[in-house]
């Protein structure tokens, strides 16, 4: 798995595995082995498309944020990327422009379809407030159009990110986009 944060975590299945052999639990080691190599998690620094790169994380806190831009630098090193977000309007998404501007070269904002969203312009307008190009999008298709536009056109990978809310609409969009829809 992609992502600063999953050594971490599969040191922690690691950790469990053997307090649960130590309890006499029988785990064989090929099971751990293939438990661990097959592991998915959707949304989470997830590639959705190579050319250009798309990724998705569904960091959607400033620890979520810190984590993927960690990722961000092992992945990118100071390379940046279009970013499409959108977030919960009760999430701390104030403080993302910042904990990310190194690794981004411009954002594309969307309203997730949730009642609890912060609007697209709202959204946009703190990232440009951080002196982050920044463009209200009407829709996900429309922000992934965009942002891929941008990213064929500067050699940049898109990273879709801000939370859960906006995976499902962002991955058919890129789909949409692979496949010509859009």
């Amino acid at each position: 798995l992609p992502g600063a944060d999953q050594i971490r975590n599969a040191d922690t299945v690691l950790r469990a595995v053997d307090i649960l052999r130590a309890q006499g639990i029988r785990i064989p080691e090929e099971a751990l082995r293939e438990g661990l190599s097959h592991t998915v998690w959707p949304g989470r620094c997830e590639c959705l498309c190579r050319d250009p790169e798309i990724l998705f994380d569904g960091a959607h806190n400033p620890d979520g944020i810190t984590q993927l831009a960690r990722t961000l630098s092992q992945i990118y090193g100071t390379r940046r990327a279009v970013f499409v977000t959108g977030v919960m309007a009760d999430k701390d998404y104030a403080a993302y422009p910042e904990l990310l501007a190194p690794h981004i070269d411009s954002v594309y904002t969307v309203t997730p379809d949730n009642p609890r969203a912060l609007d697209a312009g709202t959204l946009a307008a703190c990232y440009a407030a951080h002196g982050i190009p920044a463009l209200a999008c009407d829709t996900v298709s429309a922000a992934v159009r965009a942002a891929r536009i941008r990213a064929v056109e500067q050699h940049l990978p898109v990273v879709g990110m801000g939370s859960l809310y906006l995976y499902r609409a962002f991955r058919e969009a890129v789909s949409d986009c692979q496949n010509g829809i859009l």
